[in-house]
């Protein structure tokens, strides 16, 4: 039989790109009708723009995120020893049901970790959907009990009656620096918060949005290759890049908060509107949304996604509206 696993500890850059990892393997796991191998997050270098500002981590964020993984009933026995394992970093499809194939004709314990096995979930991103219960919501409201660090049921976003929470991924923070180019305009994001503004106003349904991103408390430098690249140059951020958000009305920014408490309410909004990154990409994964809204980049969008032009933010908004009316619902009242 073949277990399939995350190697992780070969890249552990940030919260959402390593839960992207893993939903792609559990996904894959169960599409393919083999065991999920459970390894969890060993360490998460970016805990977030302010602990970057002040050179410190967040406590526990490790121990907590993989506390926020729901993995009861997945077939990960703690006591499996493989017979014979593998490592591919990104595997072909073809790839991973020939070992299948072998470890069953062999009668052999087979583990493969992969470490980001996009060639196939790129290409057939429909398989997350059977990554859609891997988050424990239930997990969030224990967070602030015992010996927790944080409590995060204080940032939760709760549930208004009949009105909708639209929820706006801004991926600023670090890659501002090392990474520009993944950087969508602010024009794009306040073009699809006006479309999307205007098609909830002419359905008549009231909604709450919300602008969450990250903003340093003070200007401060970087030097780039802190943050993993070779230039030896350094990077200033500003207080300032946000401006263009603080002037829309019945607006809340929400800025900073911690990555669990933020992933939490990106995943449990009603309309998400996504950025070119994988935290939103995996909240709209696991999460609770009606629309998930995401501009076309490298990782393919699910089919029930609605794609936007990265540009200009232009989408289909009879999409919008057809994703809405199939719900036949407003937001459960509470």
């Amino acid at each position: 039989m073949l277990f399939l696993g995350y190697k992780n500890d070969s890249f552990t850059d940030g919260l959402g790109a390593q839960f992207q990892r893993i939903f792609s393997i559990y996904a894959l796991a169960r599409f393919l009708n083999c065991h999920y191998y459970h390894t969890g997050l060993s360490k998460i270098d970016y805990h977030g723009l302010i602990a970057l500002e002040n050179d410190t981590k967040i406590t526990n964020l490790v121990e907590d995120a993989n506390q926020l993984l729901n993995l009861t009933g997945v077939g990960f026995d703690k006591q499996f020893v493989p017979e014979q394992a593998f490592f591919v970093e990104n595997p072909t499809l073809e790839q991973v049901i020939q070992l299948k194939s072998t470890s069953l004709y062999d009668r052999k314990k087979t583990l493969l970790l992969c470490h980001t096995p996009y060639s196939i979930m790129d290409r057939f991103p429909s398989i997350y959907r059977y990554a859609k219960s891997l988050l424990n919501y239930e997990i969030a409201i224990t967070f602030s009990r015992g010996n927790r660090s944080h409590d995060f049921t204080s940032e939760l976003m709760l549930p208004k009656p009949g009105i909708y929470r639209v929820a706006v991924h801004v991926r600023r923070g670090e890659i501002m620096a090392n990474a520009p180019s993944r950087l969508l305009s602010d024009e794009y994001y306040l073009n699809v918060i006006h479309r999307v503004r205007t098609t909830l106003q002419e359905l008549s349904i009231p909604y709450e949005l919300e602008i969450h991103s990250e903003l340093p408390t003070r200007p401060f430098s970087v030097n780039l290759k802190d943050l993993g690249k070779t230039d030896d140059e350094t990077f200033d951020f500003d207080q300032n890049y946000l401006r263009h958000f603080e002037r829309l009305e019945q607006c809340q920014l929400i800025v900073n908060q911690h990555p669990l408490s933020a992933f939490l309410n990106l995943a449990t909004a009603d309309i998400l509107i996504g950025s070119r990154s994988s935290f939103s990409y995996t909240a709209g994964i696991a999460g609770r949304n009606l629309s998930n809204i995401m501009p076309r980049f490298w990782h393919g969008l699910l089919p029930d996604w609605i794609d936007t032009d990265s540009n200009t933010g232009e989408f289909d908004k009879n999409r919008l509206v057809q994703s809405l009316e199939s719900k036949q619902s407003m937001p459960v009242e509470s």
